[in-house]
């Protein structure tokens, strides 16, 4: 319904398609406002060593968090910082899916213009 693994090419590899989720029409046929946008980026993150926590988002200590943005996005974070918080998470957590998005729970589309 929601995430960003949605599109793909299809088979013979020159047209997006765009999976049956939030961005798409209500019917599941390619929004291709969202298309455009979602697929405007220079840069994608791939990764198989990482924590989501989803609907079940935990604190992270307090002096910590000036250095992290809330939200969707990104940003720079200083190195030493960054191994500081992987190492209290390591310790904290097990890596990988803790939860659904918070979005899950209250399904709607994304119409790419509101």
């Amino acid at each position: 319904m929601y995430g960003d693994n949605i599109y793909h090419f299809d088979e013979s590899k020159k047209q997006w398609l765009q999976e049956n989720s939030h961005h798409s029409k209500e019917n599941g046929e390619i929004n291709t406002d969202n298309l455009k946008k979602d697929l405007s980026g220079n840069n994608v993150l791939i990764s198989d060593q990482y924590y989501y926590f989803g609907s079940d988002s935990i604190n992270i200590p307090r002096n910590w968090k000036p250095h992290f943005e809330v939200g969707i996005g990104h940003r720079f974070v200083n190195n030493r910082i960054a191994k500081l918080l992987i190492n209290w998470l390591s310790n904290h957590y097990e890596q990988g899916y803790h939860s659904d998005p918070k979005l899950f729970r209250d399904f709607q589309r994304y119409d790419g213009v509101s």
